[in-house]
């Protein structure tokens, strides 16, 4: 059985585009959500760029990104401790702190975290299964895609499925949400440099610092959960925007029981929204 681990996770919620209300800086939302100051904190450098704030908790790296259109709560594995160390693709190894962690955040966003009116929010996850080549890749994936799409696959490469199962919500009466799964074979790089060292300052000339690339091929499968906009003049209420967070989440927690992911303790009960 091949093991699936968590590589991203995300909580977006998209503001009205027009709003009189300021965006808050990543920063301040940082420092609300995860009760502290980030390692590494960039302010926007013109009207139309990012604010960005990251950090570590236990072994996540954390992030928050405000963007003119968009404000994301970013969940990421935290990277090699030693660069003596060979290079791999990090993954988050516990999925029970993933699953908590965001739950905690939609949670956050139920109690009046951000005052700008708010038309939609969406719940990102994607998992990896690491394998060896793309016909390995191919056969993860098809062990867990949906009988009535798989397709037969040998070497074949770059393979990629989505679909959209749109439903009605369960929490906001009469809102309709987009259930977007995707499956595909993805090649990671990870690329290293290696800078000699010298027992006196000295400058290398940059023929001799050579970067080193890994590749790695995984399987991926990804759950874009999220709600169609509401009208400016009716924004979500803070609840409501909570509410649609953790329903998306169960939808994925659902989605990865049907497909028999094998990705340990903290994702399979798919009753977060109850």
């Amino acid at each position: 059985m091949n093991e699936w681990k968590a590589l991203v996770g995300r909580i977006t919620v998209f503001p009205a585009p027009q709003s009189s209300v300021t965006l808050p800086s990543a920063l301040d939302l940082y420092k609300k959500v995860w009760e502290g100051d980030p390692l590494n904190f960039q302010g926007p450098t013109n009207p139309l760029s990012q604010s960005l704030a990251q950090g570590k908790r236990a072994g996540l790296g954390i992030g928050c990104s405000v963007h003119p259109l968009r404000i994301d709560f970013n969940l990421s594995p935290v990277g090699r401790e030693s660069p003596s160390e060979p290079p791999r693709l990090s993954v988050i190894e516990d999925s029970k702190e993933f699953h908590d962690e965001l739950a905690r955040i939609a949670g956050m966003v139920g109690r009046d975290l951000l005052a700008n009116p708010i038309l939609r929010v969406a719940t990102f996850l994607q998992f990896v299964s690491i394998e060896a080549n793309s016909t390995e890749a191919n056969k993860a994936l098809m062990s867990i895609v949906p009988e009535q799409y798989r397709i037969a696959l040998g070497n074949e490469e770059e393979f990629i499925l989505q679909i959209n199962r749109p439903r009605m919500s369960e929490q906001v009466e009469k809102l309709k949400m987009n259930l977007i799964t995707k499956w595909s074979v993805e090649r990671f790089q990870i690329v290293s440099l290696l800078v000699p060292i010298s027992p006196t300052p000295a400058v290398a000339p940059p023929s001799s610092v050579a970067p080193q690339i890994t590749e790695f091929i995984a399987a991926s499968v990804t759950f874009d959960n999220n709600n169609v906009p509401v009208p400016a003049d009716k924004p979500l209420s803070s609840s409501q925007q909570s509410s649609l967070l953790l329903e998306g989440l169960a939808h994925a927690t659902i989605s990865m029981r049907e497909g028999r992911l094998n990705i340990g303790k903290g994702l399979e009960s798919g009753k977060l929204a109850h």
